[in-house]
């Protein structure tokens, strides 16, 4: 966990076991990816920010092109001024660490006023891009869903109660089309159909997701989305503290970064 992050995040752009997609579902980027715990875009949807948090709090990062399939280890400055140009992203929604795509990264003293961020990050729909992890204390409700910028795709998660609580039955990108209902009716359409009809893309059972994000741009662009998943088996494993009971101890064995984009 301590270890640099670009020494590690990516050994090579290698090919996973993914089953065949649908007509409209590319794979822009599909590579291993330990040591990954958050995932921001740029605006315009070229770029991709990749940050890991370490366990002595800091944090190290790397800038991903994603048409040119190339990254770059995030250099931080010290003075404002030094950050390179647009397009800029900050690691985590409301976090004041600013990062150019031309991999040099600051902190700012308020998002809600820097240029780097003011235009987009206080966009409600910032906030709703993100896929929750496959964790047990997530919401059970409207959490299981997230629907793209377009309105056309949506990433949801069947969750379902068990003896033990909720148990989560795979990901899966549905078409979808809030646009003829109430965005709740939509919902509640879309958990029920489950696996059928409007299924363009599911994840292998033995894999579970850590974290993804749609993309979000204000001024539009294509509907992609990074998944960082791993292997089922690897996953978690609860171990006892004593101090605070039992906690997750989570693995990074089989993490790997996958980049679609989806079009009809």
């Amino acid at each position: 966990m301590k270890r640099l992050l670009p020494l590690v995040l990516f050994l090579g752009f290698a090919a996973s076991a993914l089953p065949a997609l649908a007509e409209e579902v590319k794979v822009l980027l599909d590579l291993p990816a330990p040591n990954t715990s958050d995932l921001q875009w740029f605006p315009g949807g070229r770029y991709l920010l990749v940050s890991h948090w370490a366990d002595d709090n800091s944090i190290h990062s790397v800038v991903v092109d994603v048409d040119q399939k190339r990254w770059k280890p995030v250099r931080w400055v010290q003075n404002r001024n030094d950050l390179g140009p647009p397009p800029w992203t900050c690691i985590r929604l409301y976090c004041n660490l600013v990062v150019s795509a031309s991999g040099t990264g600051v902190k700012v003293e308020d998002l809600f006023t820097d240029p780097a961020c003011k235009n987009w990050i206080s966009d409600v729909r910032m906030a709703n891009r993100f896929v929750p992890g496959d964790m047990l204390y997530d919401a059970a409700w409207p959490a299981n869903i997230a629907v793209s910028p377009s309105g056309h795709y949506a990433m949801m998660r069947l969750q379902t109660v068990g003896e033990e609580g909720y148990e989560y039955e795979g990901f899966w990108i549905i078409r979808f089309d809030p646009g003829t209902l109430e965005e709740w009716e939509a919902w509640d359409k879309a958990l029920a159909e489950q696996r059928r009809t409007p299924l363009v893309w599911e994840l292998p059972e033995d894999r579970r997701v850590w974290t993804a994000t749609w993309l979000y741009d204000p001024s539009g662009g294509p509907d992609r989305i990074a998944i960082v998943h791993g292997e089922k088996s690897k996953f978690e494993a609860w171990q006892d503290d004593p101090v605070h009971g039992e906690y997750i101890i989570e693995y990074e064995a089989g993490l790997r970064l996958l980049v679609l984009e989806v079009a009809p």
